[in-house]
């Protein structure tokens, strides 16, 4: 396409252009990226225009470009006119989005009769690393959930306490000022939602968006061994299948 998207997002734009086409419509992209590689393709496949919004403070100094504008703003608070845009987008998002019922009520606010939303969300609370740790820790260490440095073990964050999760840690060698900043970012960090899938798709459908194709991703079911998934059953009461679900793709057609 041109532009230098991850995998997953290219195949999910090219999915969306096949189910209902970019040409000639006006979409708001929630979440955007500060580099504009998502919008920047779907203006390059006919679209009239998008904004993009992020809660981000570094989108208040993002020049505009032909056909995109790039905005600060609150997903719960969206500042347009109703029956706005054609199609609202977003992208590895559902992980992060807070009080999911209000962003929702917006988007069918300001999502024209018969307008399309597509949401993506991974990795979810509930999954394996559902922590969801991104930090550049005050030792200089950067911690990534996806990479191989990563301190904490599958569904640890769902198991233990904060003061356990740091005991854990510093006895894996840890610094204490990383420790503390990791337990902070996992159970107090505000870019991470702790939903379940259940609850996301729960709030999806009390909205009455019409649900055109759902895709729920699990990991193999050798991951989570019987050990694993009874603790994670007496302590949080949920079936096998929530801390199998890594992720959540959703289409969605405004009544």
């Amino acid at each position: 396409m041109g532009f230098l998207l991850r995998e997953d997002q290219a195949k999910q734009i090219a999915m969306l252009e096949s189910r209902i086409g970019w040409k000639g419509a006006r979409v708001l992209e929630i979440g955007g990226d500060l580099d504009g590689q998502v919008a920047n393709t779907i203006l390059s496949l006919g679209s009239k225009s998008v904004i993009a919004i992020n809660h981000d403070d570094a989108f208040d100094h993002v020049k505009e470009a032909e056909g995109l504008t790039r905005l600060k703003m609150d997903a719960r608070n969206l500042e347009f006119p109703a029956n706005h845009f054609d199609i609202v987008l977003g992208m590895a998002v559902l992980e992060h989005l807070r009080e999911l019922d209000v962003v929702l009520r917006n988007v069918r606010r300001v999502l024209r009769p018969n307008g399309h939303a597509f949401f993506h969300g991974g990795p979810l609370w509930n999954s394996y690393f559902g922590h969801h740790l991104v930090l550049d820790a005050p030792s200089g260490r950067q911690f990534r959930f996806w990479g191989p440095d990563c301190p904490i073990e599958n569904w640890d964050h769902l198991l233990l306490e904060p003061q356990q999760m740091q005991a854990k840690l510093l006895s894996q060698g840890c610094e204490q000022a990383d420790c503390k900043a990791i337990v902070d970012y996992v159970y107090g960090s505000d870019l991470i939602n702790r939903y379940s899938s259940d609850v996301i798709l729960g709030h999806i459908k009390n909205n009455n968006f019409r649900i055109l194709d759902l895709k729920v991703q699990q990991r193999k079911e050798s991951e989570l061994t019987p050990d694993i998934s009874q603790k994670l059953s007496d302590k949080l009461g949920l079936p096998r299948s929530e801390f199998l679900t890594s992720s959540v793709e959703i289409l969605l057609k405004n009544s």
